[in-house]
């Protein structure tokens, strides 16, 4: 068969043209694909949003009560039983959480020790970064957002009659930066939280799992230590509004008693050290002194107790609510 003129191949000039054609069709298309997976995440979790908001209100329904044995997002020692006696341990402005040891790492004056903090503290889970392998535990964008604080016995007796009588902590030893101290996880060798692969664990049972959270009784007659939101109006609520944070974990009965979740969810917006469970935004009543959030020792009258928790909002591991994700999906407000 012979060939003709007709049927010669493409001169290189020719291929180039094709091969430059290619390589702005395929730029095009990544810079058309650029946060769309970040986009995703945030479609994923209002729909997640939506689907832990119903399933709390069908138990609430159902079970006529809130579901208990949530997380606190609080670390504490391991010998705790009870809160009965048992507080934040804040040693500075308890309104400003960016001068408070607890919220940059969960160790007693920021030592690094988990051992120094004893059966009366209690430090949030976490806090110091929002980037990946570093800090470990709760992201900053979530810390920022949250004080610890010690919650009155009018408070805690409120969310013991709603049917939340136990509440999970994680064991201080595994909370802290190192790699030398032994929590009463089941891992052979812990490791410093900013390295732990199953920190959605923390908060669970020792076992299978990794988990070294710690079962604690509330005493509706004692102060128990709580994560708070601090700027209620950031949540959809009003000055002086006093709400409660609690993660759903997978100890929570909406996951063990089956038929509401069959696993907790986590939010995949987070690094995979950090913690990554949704939180029931749960309002408890208002404090008329806004000058002094989280302080209800001085002025304790100003309080005004709800009849029964609310629940606001479902909260994701960025500290966002609903309505935020909303107008970040829809690129009217910043991340």
């Amino acid at each position: 068969m012979k060939i003709t003129k007709q049927q010669q191949g493409f001169t290189l000039l020719e291929l180039l043209v094709v091969v430059a054609v290619m390589a702005i069709i395929a730029g095009a298309a990544m810079m058309s694909m650029s946060g769309q997976e970040e986009h995703a995440g945030q479609g994923v979790a209002m729909h997640t949003m939506q689907t832990l908001e119903n399933a709390q209100r069908e138990f609430s329904i159902i079970e006529k009560k809130l579901p208990d044995n949530l997380e606190s997002m609080l670390c504490t020692n391991a010998a705790a039983t009870t809160t009965n006696g048992m507080t934040v341990g804040i040693t500075a402005n308890p309104e400003d959480p960016d001068t408070q040891d607890n919220v940059l790492i969960n160790t007693a004056a920021g030592t690094g020790d988990g051992s120094t903090i004893t059966i009366t503290d209690a430090r949030i889970f976490g806090g110091l970064s929002d980037a990946g392998l570093i800090g470990g535990g709760m992201a900053n964008s979530f810390a920022s957002k949250v004080i610890a604080v010690d919650l009155p016995t009018e408070g805690v007796d409120l969310l013991f009659q709603a049917g939340i009588t136990s509440l999970q902590f994680a064991d201080a030893l595994g909370c802290d930066d190192l790699d030398s101290t032994v929590s009463i996880s089941d891992e052979s060798n812990d490791v410093a939280l900013d390295e732990y692969p199953l920190v959605n664990t923390a908060f669970d049972a020792p076992g299978s799992g990794g988990g070294f959270g710690l079962p604690v009784t509330l005493d509706p007659a004692a102060t128990a230590p709580v994560v708070m939101f601090e700027e209620p109006g950031d949540i959809g609520g009003t000055d002086g509004d006093i709400i409660v944070l609690l993660g759903i974990g997978n100890s929570s009965q909406l996951v063990t008693d089956g038929g509401y979740l069959a696993k907790s969810p986590r939010d995949g917006n987070v690094a995979g050290d950090k913690y990554g469970h949704y939180a029931l935004a749960l309002r408890l009543g208002n404090d008329a002194d806004t000058d002094a959030d989280g302080d209800f020792t001085t002025t304790p009258a100003d309080v005004t107790w709800l009849e029964e928790p609310e629940l606001l909002a479902v909260v994701d591991a960025d500290g966002d609510y609903y309505e935020e994700e909303i107008a970040e999906f829809a690129g009217l407000e910043d991340e």
